[in-house]
């Protein structure tokens, strides 16, 4: 499918849905990789249980939706024409010059499978848990479950600055392999 602009009114309330006015042009690529970029953030909100943070994410990737559509509708023709249907990431970062492997998307993928089952089987948990503390004191009971219901969050957090740590921790070993490389030169 060739991309071309269609009705002004329709791409308009076509705007209001991330991805949507993108796909209605033809841009499948581009509309689709928006609409997932919208979604996954409330997947794994409903998930881990820790909506605030990603709420966050999905409201700045809906307000980037909305003006990325509405330029596309509103760009020259000679503009949109040249425009190439690609995913979203593509448009803004150099895709090509990362070397991540097969088999690094695959650990991730996984990953995020343990991630997605442990949190199903902690939900599962707790509500057997919940269910035979029912004759507990109410303050008992309260301080239980407000403890379980804040486990899936810690570990998210914990999880979260472990992952910068290790990002900081790559990029300092690759500015020091940079300036190696320099001073052997």
């Amino acid at each position: 499918m060739k991309p071309r602009k269609k009705s002004s009114f329709m791409t308009f309330l076509f705007s209001f849905v991330p991805g949507a006015a993108e796909m209605y042009m033809g841009f499948m690529k581009s509309g689709f990789s928006i609409l997932i970029a919208f979604v996954i953030p409330f997947l794994i909100t409903a998930v881990i249980y820790c909506g605030d943070y990603l709420a966050m994410i999905s409201l700045i990737i809906y307000v980037f939706a909305f003006f990325h559509a509405r330029n596309l509708a509103t760009s020259p023709e000679d503009i949109f024409n040249q425009i190439e249907d690609k995913f979203i990431w593509e448009e803004y970062f150099d895709v090509k010059s990362t070397s991540a492997s097969a088999n690094t998307y695959k650990k991730w993928t996984a990953i995020a499978f343990i991630v997605v089952g442990v949190s199903g089987l902690w939900s599962l948990f707790s509500d057997i848990l919940y269910k035979s503390i029912a004759g507990l004191p109410e303050q008992v009971r309260g301080i239980i479950e407000t403890t379980v219901d804040s486990i899936p969050r810690l570990a998210f957090s914990i999880l979260v600055v472990v992952a910068g740590i290790l990002m900081i921790r790559g990029k300092k070993q690759d500015l020091m392999s940079e300036n190696e490389g320099e001073i052997n030169e």
